[in-house]
């Protein structure tokens, strides 16, 4: 198994915190959660980030302080610039 995490799995990850994110936001639930999200969502940016210098361009590391808001919105963001023509009404978003 090769240790390169590949670009659909960061995906999918930014996919699921985004999910994650925007649960937490609806009910007030897992606040204590939100320095992790923001951990990973920093760790997926890092990643596509030696691959992709550009996107510094566009996209900076969270602080562990962020909300669960802006966690949900930079990686819902962060996922549609690596598949901008992905369809992203997908049933986990309503």
């Amino acid at each position: 198994m090769s240790t390169v995490m590949s670009a659909d799995r960061i995906y999918f990850m930014l996919r699921e915190i985004k999910s994650i994110a925007m649960e937490a936001s609806l009910t007030g639930g897992m606040k204590k959660g939100s320095k992790t999200l923001a951990t990973m969502y920093n760790r997926c940016l890092e990643t596509l980030r030696e691959n992709d210098p550009a996107i510094s361009t566009l996209f900076e590391p969270l602080t562990e302080d962020a909300s669960v808001d802006e966690i949900g919105v930079s990686a819902a963001l962060l996922s549609r610039y690596m598949r901008p023509n992905q369809d992203h009404l997908e049933e986990d978003d309503y």
